[in-house]
């Protein structure tokens, strides 16, 4: 690779070099050839012999073909281009295993042990990630969240065996915490457990449970109320129903994935652990890097930031730095982005000074309606 790859790039310059000579030649004729018919022109002619020296210009002009010359320059020079690509790939024969770190940080054995701790508490695995614990004396972070954790796996425990009223007492138990999306979950839960009914052909207990249970939701709801009473009209036609999906079991995985979505967020995490994120962007980014690293000749990774942008979805792309809407200034260790319950972010040294010359102890946020006091607001962490 490291032989062949200046080859191609020559020939690439040297189709460039031919293409734009050529294209100038052609421009410079036709130049010339105007300068011509203007200096010409100073002859005394009759106005049918200037029509005449006019139409023969515009011939010759088009029978030179200025355009088409041009394009197919173009093309030939889009040619090489496009052959580029692919020998590169057939002589990209780099094994992933012989990539090189060249004067790396070492990685924090803290931060893996710390992520791997993470995803086995997000799993259940509460016997693994207490051994990993106590094995590496793993401390902060989610490792204080671990009662709350196992206490959610409970509720999602009691959805599979169809105890949705144990999960709805925790919702209603925890609704200062899950604040503004504690009804939401409250109704998916009562939808849920309407369609349980549904499931069972009891339309009329199905009915009294939504009149019972649902009307708080009238003024929130109202859509979703509508799809659960069509449901029952199909409910004895189920093949011809435009609700089928709200009558697949699989429907309480959605509301099981919500569930532990909002308490999440909560505590301030993602939805996914950070050891699945980076092992997902690093499956999508890894051939992408192979080819990057056969591009410069051999085995080397960029200890600096990549010399181009890597094609990463973008649900996998994050921010190293944070700029207050507020201020415009980049956050700092001193300075850090806060979390408005509203989900938008200020510095604090931005959320101090709006709080500060409010006299209620609250303040709206510079971005949306929504009011916010110093209870309310956490601190971001910028990796």
């Amino acid at each position: 690779m490291e032989n062949n790859q200046p080859n191609i790039i020559e020939r690439l310059k040297k189709r460039q070099r031919i293409g734009r000579t050529k294209i100038f030649e052609s421009l410079d004729s036709i130049v010339e050839q105007l300068e011509t018919f203007v200096e010409n022109d100073s002859e005394e002619v009759t106005d049918e012999e200037f029509q005449t020296k006019i139409s023969n210009l515009f011939q010759e002009i088009k029978d030179a073909e200025p355009l088409r010359n041009v394009c197919k320059e173009h093309r030939e020079t889009y040619a090489y281009i496009s052959k580029l690509g692919k020998e590169i790939e057939q002589n990209g024969t780099m094994n992933p295993e012989d990539l090189q770190c060249h004067a790396t940080t070492p990685l924090d054995e803290s931060i893996i042990n710390s992520a791997i701790h993470e995803y086995f508490m997000r799993e259940g695995m509460f016997e693994e990630a207490d051994y990993l614990q106590d094995l590496k004396q793993i401390q902060g972070g989610i490792a204080e969240a671990k009662e709350q954790f196992k206490m959610i796996y409970q509720v999602l425990k009691s959805l599979e065996e169809g105890n949705i009223d144990y999960a709805l007492k925790w919702v209603e138990d925890n609704s200062q915490q899950l604040k503004s999306s504690s009804a939401n979950l409250q109704f998916n839960l009562h939808k849920l457990k309407f369609l349980n009914l549904l499931r069972r052909k009891d339309s009329a207990t199905a009915l009294e449970y939504a009149k019972t249970n649902m009307q708080a939701f009238k003024n929130t709801h109202i859509g979703e109320i509508q799809q659960l009473m069509g449901a029952c009209l199909f409910l004895s036609q189920p093949e011809n129903s435009p609700y089928q999906e709200l009558l697949d079991p699989e429907y309480d995985k959605i509301i099981a994935q919500q569930l532990i979505q909002e308490w999440c967020k909560t505590l301030g995490l993602p939805f996914k652990s950070s050891l699945v994120t980076a092992i997902t962007a690093g499956l999508q980014i890894m051939p992408e890097m192979i080819q990057l690293a056969n591009i410069t000749g051999g085995n080397k990774i960029w200890t600096q930031p990549m010399p181009t942008e890597l094609n990463l979805d973008p649900k996998l792309r994050f921010h190293s730095i944070f700029v207050c809407p507020v201020s415009r200034e980049i956050s700092t260790p001193e300075n850090p982005p806060m979390l408005l319950p509203c989900g938008h972010m200020i510095s604090k040294q931005s959320m101090e000074r709006l709080l500060s010359s409010s006299s209620r102890g609250k303040f709206k946020c510079p971005t949306c309606p929504v009011e916010a006091t110093d209870r309310d607001i956490r601190q971001v962490t910028i990796w």
